[in-house]
């Protein structure tokens, strides 16, 4: 710009000025909303298809791994494109799917992975991510339908397309809801018919195991349905450290336990894993001592691998009486629900990693104290006194009943 000393001359030079501040604010401005615009519509992805010419609406197999096979509406394009249903697939798949005019909205696996399917936007959002495809959405009579690597990508679904047998094969990098419950179905088949079959006695034990990543619990019966039994837990002992759900159908038997007894130091290994954040990093271990054990100890521990809470470790106890769990942090004073920081022989307890790796736990964690705080369904007690004696010779023997009108405390 050329100054020109004259009064005319300084008040161009300044409006210029004002023109180019006014240029910059207005381009901040632009900018500002970009990004604004930017930050609420975030596109991660975005999958590029022909067009569609010519569809065909078919019923299509579609055949899920652990499952067998549904039936689904299918469009076939003349690329040889599946699109299909997914209000119809969901519903079939078990997975929530509610419909607002041309949007569905539900969550996968989980609370924690809601999902929006928006027609309009020819978009999915789920897990903080949006896939867009302008020609991966299409609908027919009200229905909307999505093309099938569209819906793969977006929720971790393994679909292959085959036009010739007009099928489809899918899977999923989580348990699908009709999965989990044809197999939970089974497994409650499987120990009804060997109830029928009087396999299964009326004092019989039946033992679970908690899977986190799956995560499940896994019946000792079960052999057919994964996880199987064997699969998580090929030796017929116990293993040292490890937890387990133990019931009995029989009232107050006596079970008997024979090996020998545990000393010295005990490594557990524990996994975060599962698919479902709320359960991710439980895992059920077990006081494998014969004595109760401390868990506000200062020495025998190795707990570097679990969340810490408050400066401490959490563990947390079933309590039958308050139907629920309590929890005590090693480095509190009281726990909830009747849990102290002692936990009885035999007790079994969960515990959460933040990462894979192990617990481990040496005898300067055993104590003397806390042996009857076991956590368990207590008998109910009879308002009667038994009176047995019997000859030391095995000749005979007698006994007298009292019963009393008042309870037994």
């Amino acid at each position: 710009m050329t100054l020109i000393k004259t009064n005319t001359a300084k008040t161009v030079v300044r409006l210029d000025a004002e023109k180019i501040c006014m240029r910059l604010h207005l381009l901040l401005i632009c900018m500002f909303f970009s990004v604004v615009q930017a930050a609420e519509t975030p596109i991660n992805k975005v999958i590029k298809l022909d067009p569609i010419m010519s569809i065909d609406e078919i019923p299509v197999e579609i055949f899920i791994k652990g499952y067998g096979k549904i039936e689904a509406d299918v469009l076939i394009t003349d690329r040889n494109r599946a699109y299909i249903d997914v209000n119809d697939l969901f519903d079939k798949l078990g997975i929530l799917c509610v419909r607002s005019n041309d949007t569905f909205t539900g969550f996968i696996e989980n609370v924690n992975r809601p999902y929006v399917i928006d027609f309009e936007e020819r978009q999915i959002t789920i897990d903080h991510n949006t896939i867009r495809s302008p020609n991966g959405f299409t609908k027919e009579s009200a229905a909307i339908f999505v093309e099938s690597t569209v819906l793969s990508d977006a929720f971790g679904f393994n679909m292959i397309f085959n036009y010739r047998s007009l099928s489809i094969v899918m899977d999923a990098n989580f348990e699908l809801p009709l999965v989990k419950k044809a197999r939970l179905d089974k497994i409650r088949q499987n120990v009804s018919l060997l109830q029928s079959q009087n396999e299964v006695k009326s004092d019989s034990v039946i033992g679970r195991k908690w899977n986190e990543p799956t995560p499940c619990w896994t019946y000792l019966l079960n052999n057919t349905v994964a996880p199987t039994w064997p699969s998580l837990h090929p030796t017929t002992s116990f293993v040292k450290g490890r937890g387990y759900l133990y019931s009995t159908q029989a009232v107050n038997p006596t079970k008997e336990f024979a090996g020998l007894l545990n000393n010295g130091t005990v490594t557990y290994p524990l996994t975060n894993s599962s698919p479902d954040l709320t359960v991710k990093g439980f895992n059920l271990i077990g006081n494998p001592y014969p004595s109760s054990i401390d868990w506000k100890a200062t020495t025998g521990w190795t707990r570097s691998d679990l969340i810490t809470a408050a400066g401490g470790y959490d563990m947390y106890i079933w309590n039958p009486a308050a139907n629920n769990y309590g929890v005590f942090n090693s480095n509190g004073t009281t726990g909830t629900n009747s849990v102290t920081q002692y936990i009885a022989p035999t007790q079994g307890f969960f515990v959460r990693a933040s990462t894979a790796g192990s617990i481990t736990m040496g005898n300067a964690v055993r104590v003397n104290s806390g042996a009857n705080n076991w956590m368990k369904v207590k008998a109910e007690k009879e308002n009667r006194l038994r009176v047995k004696i019997q000859a030391n010779d095995g000749t005979g023997f007698d006994e007298v009943l009292a019963e009393s009108i008042y309870p037994v405390l």
